[in-house]
Formats: C-alpha cells, structure tokens, sequence
C-alpha cells in the first residue's frame, strides 16, 4: 500500500483531528485496530508494517507514525513524503533532501531526526558502525504531528 504524508493533515487515510471513532474505521481498512498506549495500532501482516494513531488530552488524533520492520522488503507499505521515498532512500540522502527545505535536528546520536518546522519525525532503530554496515541505513518510523506537538509535552495542549 502506498501512504502518502501530508503534514500536518494526514499520513495516509488517518487524519490528524479525527476522533476515536472515525480513526477506529480508517484504521479498520487497513487491517483489524488494537488499542496501544493513548491510541490505535493496527499491525498489516501482509507487509509487516504498523500504523499507529496517538490521541490527545481531547481524544482526537494529534500524530500518526508508520513503522517497518525491513526496509527494502518485497512487500513492504511505501511511505512518500514529497515525492521522497522514506523508506527506501538511505537516511544520509533522505536527511540531506531534508536539509535542503528545513531544519533538521538529529537527536539520539543518529537514531532520531525531527523537523518540527514540517511537523514530521523520522527513526531507525540501530546507525551504521561501518561504511559497509548494511543495516540502519534506512529508517524504519516515521511520525506526522499536529501544529504544537513539538512546542513541548504534548500531553499538556488539547489543540488538534
């Protein structure tokens, strides 16, 4: 399947703003919904990806983050941010692609990169030890986030 992020409006058919309900039915398409945390997961067997919608202190979707476990995999959910492949483009090129239209802090010693200016945030789980390390070169999560997410605790604003 093919997700396309708009922030801060939606990451595929979940938007931010939406309710309980109306996440509960759109992540129903994709597969069957389990509560996580402060939100909805639904796990796709047929890629091994997951969609996760978090919800604010008003109980409306404030972020929306898509994780795969195996970049790169045959059958994996694609992830397209202005036209930029998330998942299939290797972090050094997908961060410099970013650099060039916001600012970028990378946090976590290269495990996390967050632009707050786009509302986006990306991750991987390990970095590279070597140049020729074949894994954490690419991310494996990426979130979108409601305008304020990142201005500080989320849980402290009910703004969707």
């Amino acid at each position: 399947m093919l997700f396309e992020l708009s922030p801060p409006f939606c990451a595929g058919p979940i938007r931010i703003g939406m309710s309980h309900a109306d996440a509960h039915a759109a992540l129903g398409a994709l597969g069957t919904p389990e509560a996580y945390g402060s939100g909805w997961v639904v796990h796709r067997s047929s890629s091994g990806s997951s969609v996760f919608a978090y919800f604010d202190k008003s109980e409306v979707v404030e972020a929306i983050e898509i994780y795969t476990p195996v970049a790169g995999a045959d059958e994996w959910d694609r992830v397209l941010w202005a036209e930029l492949d998330v998942f299939a483009t290797p972090v050094e090129e997908l961060v410099g692609k970013l650099r060039q239209r916001t600012t970028v802090i990378e946090e976590e010693n290269g495990h996390s990169y967050t632009l707050p200016e786009l509302l986006l945030a990306f991750w991987r789980s390990i970095t590279p030890e070597t140049e020729d390390d074949l894994e954490g070169r690419h991310f494996e999560s990426v979130l979108v986030a409601r305008p304020g997410y990142y201005d500080g605790p989320a849980a402290t604003s009910g703004d969707a």
